[in-house]
C-alpha cells in the first residue's frame, strides 16, 4: 500500500464537498424554477461553496509548504567531503552542472581529474 500524502485527506473533502455543491446547485435551480421555498438549498450551497473555497486555500498551503522543505533539502550541501543527497537518493546537481562527486573541493570535480 502506497503512503499516503498530506493533500490526500484535504483533496477527498474537496471532491466530496464538490460533488454536493453541484447537487444542491441543482436543486436550488429547480426550486426557483418551480416556486418551491428554496432559501435552506441556497443556503446550505452557500456553506459548501465557502468550504470548497477553505479546503482549497487549505490545500494550497499544504503544496507549498511541501515544496518548501523540498526545496531546502534539495538545497542543503553535506559538509565533509560527502555528496549532497536529494529525498530520493539521488545526487544534487552543483551550480556547474556537474554532479557532486566528492564535496566542493575542485579536485574532486572530473573536468579537473581529466588534465
Amino acid at each position: 500500500m502506497a503512503p499516503r500524502r498530506p493533500t490526500d485527506t484535504v483533496d477527498m473533502l474537496i471532491g466530496f464537498a464538490g460533488f454536493f455543491g453541484v447537487v444542491f446547485l441543482v436543486v436550488t435551480i429547480a426550486c426557483e424554477l418551480t416556486g418551491r421555498p428554496a432559501l435552506g438549498w441556497a443556503l446550505t450551497l452557500l456553506f459548501l461553496v465557502v468550504l470548497v473555497g477553505v479546503l482549497l486555500r487549505q490545500r494550497r498551503a499544504i503544496v507549498r509548504a511541501g515544496q518548501e522543505a523540498r526545496s531546502a533539502s534539495d538545497a542543503a550541501v553535506t559538509r565533509g567531503g560527502r555528496e549532497a543527497r536529494s529525498r530520493s537518493g539521488a545526487p544534487v546537481p552543483h551550480d556547474d552542472g556537474s554532479r557532486a562527486a566528492g564535496g566542493d573541493h575542485p579536485a574532486a570535480r572530473a573536468d579537473v581529474r581529466d588534465r
